[in-house]
């Protein structure tokens, strides 16, 4: 099925288990319907987790988050300080936003920013995560928070943030956080996130690509594009591709011994938040984006997931060559699986919106879910790791499609096609 060299050589995917094998294999039955393949994906999800989220005990979780937090692998912060991981109880920088009628608007209209700080803590590494306000994009925020990072919370509302923001200083004390407004469904909205984050010249160390929409019946975006596959992929290509400058700057900085050497460099992380639902596309077609007829909320969600491991490892691929003097990568590009989780995902979803209490009951919870992708925020033993799709703190195998070269080159220029009449920087991502 063409090149399926993975990004990471040296890596070792996790011996597959039979769940794992079994809907590796339904994802290749070309023969069955699309919406067969992803509810019996689905339906071996929901199984394989039962137990987990029942017998798992939540407590368990808290304490691999803690030991995570505890042995957070920072990077050096040009001025020479380094955070000091769980500090910042005394810190003050979160302010309450106002009310927000457009990005960048108060409810004055004085077009001042949302949660107008000027500065980070120069002795913090910077991270972002959009959808930061509940699930598991809130989990993350609050272990980066614990770890030492300033966190940008990306959302949609301000008043989702502030209330986020609220309860994460009465849980963690912690306020070394600031908001601001992205909505990945409006292209002008990310473009002026990206500006705005510009101005401010603040640094960049982590990207939690976080924020999705799952099952929801047909639209559109401000821009055109299907809303799973707007939101989901374009959205976060667009963030991501705009905010690279950033992170390279912010990358090239590195420290030296008193003998004037170089030692280890900054480094940053991009972390892609996909799913298992990837393995219900046995091929990635155009048509299905494109033509309403062919829409199924299901599909469609299998097919910005599966765009969000092909932008991984593309993206992984050109930023190899961009390492240290030490022969280390400055930047890496990993995806994850967070679960089945109890968020507002399956709001949409038939049947299971209607189980309530028992959903929750049976679903993991967002701190379960969120494990995974922070571990790869702040894990020493993945630094160097990049190109990779992880479950459950291990490499995980791709469908054979996510992990065909070609198709993620495909996925990537398609992509860019979508975009050159929409923004002119486009065509310098191709």
């Amino acid at each position: 099925m063409g090149d399926t060299t993975p990004s990471t050589s040296n890596v070792v995917v996790a011996q597959p288990s039979v769940v794992d094998q079994a809907q590796l294999w339904i994802g290749r039955q070309t023969a069955l319907p699309n919406s067969w393949r992803c509810n019996l994906i689905g339906g071996l999800e929901f199984l394989s987790h039962f137990g987990e989220a029942l017998f798992e005990g939540r407590i368990s979780t808290r304490s691999r988050i803690t030991r995570l937090v505890r042995m957070a692998d920072l990077p050096a912060i040009e001025g020479g300080h380094t955070p000091n991981p769980g500090a910042g109880h005394n810190n003050d920088y979160y302010p309450r936003p106002r009310r927000s009628s457009g990005f960048g608007q108060t409810e004055e209209g004085e077009g001042t920013p949302l949660a107008p700080v000027d500065q980070t803590d120069s002795r913090r590494p910077v991270a972002i995560v959009t959808g930061a306000n509940s699930g598991c994009g809130y989990e993350t925020t609050k272990a980066l928070l614990q770890a030492g990072y300033f966190v940008v919370l990306a959302c949609r509302s301000a008043l989702a943030a502030e209330h986020a923001m609220d309860r994460i200083v009465q849980e963690t004390d912690l306020r070394h956080m600031t908001f601001m407004e992205l909505d990945l469904a409006s292209l002008e909205s990310v473009q002026g996130f990206v500006e705005a984050y510009r101005r401010r010249g603040w640094p960049l160390h982590v990207l939690v690509n976080n924020a999705g929409i799952m099952n929801t019946p047909y639209a559109r975006t401000a821009d055109g594009f299907e809303s799973q596959w707007g939101v989901n992929h374009v959205g976060h290509f667009v963030l991501t591709m705009g905010l690279l400058p950033v992170i390279k700057r912010t990358v090239s900085w590195s420290p030296s011994d008193k003998q004037g050497n170089e030692k280890r460099s900054s480094f940053a992380r991009i972390i892609n938040v996909s799913s298992v639902a990837h393995v219900s596309e046995p091929n990635f077609d155009p048509a299905v984006l494109e033509d309403p007829a062919k829409y199924h909320p299901l599909v469609n969600y299998g097919m910005s997931k599966l765009a969000n491991i092909c932008f991984t490892a593309e993206l992984s691929r050109r930023l190899a060559a961009d390492q240290d003097l030490q022969g280390h990568r400055r930047i890496t590009v990993n995806a994850c699986h967070p679960g089945p989780v109890s968020t507002g995902l399956y709001r949409y979803t038939p049947g299971l919106s209607k189980l309530g209490t028992l959903l929750d009951m049976i679903l993991l919870s967002p701190a379960q879910g969120a494990l995974t992708q922070i571990y790869l925020c702040l894990a020493p033993e993945v630094r160097d790791v990049s190109g990779v799709y992880f479950f459950d703190l291990e490499p995980r195998a791709t469908s054979e499609t996510a992990r065909n070269v070609q198709v993620q080159k495909q996925v990537w220029d398609y992509t860019v096609r979508q975009l050159t009449d929409k923004l002119p920087q486009a065509k310098d991502w191709a």
